[in-house]
């Protein structure tokens, strides 16, 4: 058998991820496992991390502090209290679900690579990139700096907007799909 491992940042709490794995091992095939984000998960160093439970957002923090580093999340998640994302890396939703209810707002940027983003809330973010996967539900987002459309569908009810002072692109438009509305207040090519 065994126990669930669960990972809680409180508030007060700081877990640096350096280098390609989270530094440990949750047992992936156990009902309850996750990481629970209250304080600062962060994400120091240039390289790919893997995160195969749950990534849940609870009023915390993802800092993805290098510019070639990313986070990615492979088994969903959920943003269920305002957080931040920061730092000019990248968060990856990569497979299952991911549920917001919440706003996810700051600096960094946030990916949609396969799985599926659903529910509430607001991401208003320095950059979004879909790539795969269904953005959709009645979460809006806004990309204040870059927005790049490769693959997947943006669908739901909410909407998606490119800001006044953001760029962005649509690239291999056969195969993005979109099917919600796609406010350009900037510049998309």
């Amino acid at each position: 058998a065994g126990t669930a491992g669960v990972l809680n940042i409180q508030a007060s709490g700081t877990y640096d991820i350096t280098g390609g794995n989270s530094g440990f091992a949750l047992n992936t095939v156990l009902a309850g496992n996750a990481i629970n984000v209250s304080g600062t998960l962060r994400k120091s160093d240039g390289t790919l991390s893997t995160i195969t439970v749950p990534l849940n957002l609870t009023g915390g923090t993802i800092d993805v502090v290098n510019a070639a580093g990313r986070l990615r999340a492979d088994a969903g998640g959920s943003l269920t209290a305002p957080s931040s994302l920061t730092g000019p890396g990248r968060l990856t939703l990569n497979g299952g679900t991911f549920t917001s209810s919440s706003n996810l707002s700051g600096s960094g940027t946030f990916e949609t690579s396969n799985g599926t983003l659903t529910g509430t809330g607001n991401l208003s973010l320095a950059g979004l990139i879909h790539s795969g996967g269904d953005f959709g539900g009645s979460v809006n987002a806004t990309a204040n700096t870059s927005f790049t459309f490769t693959g997947g569908a943006l669908s739901g009810n909410g909407t998606t907007t490119v800001a006044p002072a953001a760029t962005g692109t649509v690239q291999n438009i056969n195969t993005p799909v979109l099917g919600r509305a796609l406010n350009v207040q900037g510049t998309l090519t």
